[in-house]
């Protein structure tokens, strides 16, 4: 029997783990899934958020288009606040801020398709006056949401500190609207017995949810 392989290797620039080591998760159908929001509706607008800041080049909005990044050579648009790639693992302290579209503000005023080419489509589970909740694209969980204020532009999450009482209501309103869109998840019968063990009640479930702000904000 051959040797297992021996030293480590680098995952995302920053996560160490032994060669002999291998990573492992859901495939194919492996879990039951849950469809998504029945409402669909076209682009609201033609061609790619510059066509909008075009449009509306006022000083305020297009701050909320686009985000201020370091572009890493391997081609992805990272945090400025990053000092290294959390793709490729490559050093961003050399790197100048440079500006990036923001894919949030693309979904909210209903952009057709990003400067790419590729559609601005998502997988949407509610959405009200003053919010907009989706399906991670990169979900790391057969339940794993976005959730974002249609109300308020928000670069960070250290911008609430600046108004806590208006953040803390804000928060609260995420958090009862993400709650709404996940319990389609626990009402499906297959989902609930695929994903939990034992009969555990929607508050002992809601008590054990992660919630998280996306910090560097994603890009």
């Amino acid at each position: 029997m051959a040797s297992p392989p021996s030293g480590t290797m680098r995952l995302c620039g920053d996560v160490e783990m032994p060669r002999a080591w291998y990573l492992a998760g859901f495939k194919g159908a492996s879990y039951p899934t849950v469809p998504s929001a029945a409402e669909q509706s076209e682009a609201a607008r033609e061609g790619t958020i510059d066509d909008l800041a075009l449009a509306f080049p006022e000083e305020r909005l297009q701050a909320a288009l686009f985000n201020d990044v370091k572009a890493c050579k391997c081609g992805k648009p990272c945090a400025f606040t990053l000092e290294a790639c959390n793709a490729c693992g490559a050093s961003l302290k050399e790197v100048a801020i440079t500006k990036s579209e923001n894919v949030f503000s693309a979904f909210l005023f209903g952009v057709k398709k990003a400067q790419k080419g590729f559609p601005y489509t998502i997988s949407l589970r509610r959405q009200t006056s003053e919010v907009l909740i989706f399906d991670d694209m990169l979900a790391l969980t057969p339940c794993h949401l976005n959730g974002i204020s249609s109300k308020y532009y928000i670069p960070d999450w250290r911008f609430l500190l600046t108004d806590p009482a208006v953040a803390l209501k804000l928060l609260d309103v995420l958090e009862d609207e993400l709650w709404t869109a996940t319990l389609p998840f626990l009402q499906n019968a297959e989902f609930r017995r695929k994903i939990f063990k034992g009969n555990l009640t929607d508050e002992e479930i809601r008590g054990k949810v992660m919630k998280s702000f996306n910090f560097p904000p994603s890009q």
